[in-house]
């Protein structure tokens, strides 16, 4: 098989930067799907429920809806070299 390369179609999609002050704000665009939990200590940590499973938003990651309604943690290098505002 040859590799063969391919561009992205650009798409809009919505975003919010997690600040740790901004959970109910969050929690409500999402409708849930981000939301507080405890690890395995019982710890409370933040995070999105996504396809793969749940996964841990620290301070400054960006919070992404794509264009299925599916929601996301990008870290900040990620987001800012993918998406432009």
């Amino acid at each position: 098989m040859t590799i063969q390369k391919a561009r992205k179609i650009p798409v809009e999609i919505e975003y919010i930067q997690y600040t740790g002050e901004n959970k109910e704000e969050i929690y409500n665009w999402s409708d849930g799907k981000v939301h507080q939990a405890y690890d395995d200590n019982f710890h409370t940590i933040f995070g999105v429920d996504t396809l793969n499973g749940f996964l841990h938003v620290n301070i400054n990651d960006y919070i992404v809806k794509d264009v299925e309604n599916v929601f996301y943690p990008i870290k900040p290098n990620i987001f800012n070299k993918t998406f432009r505002m």
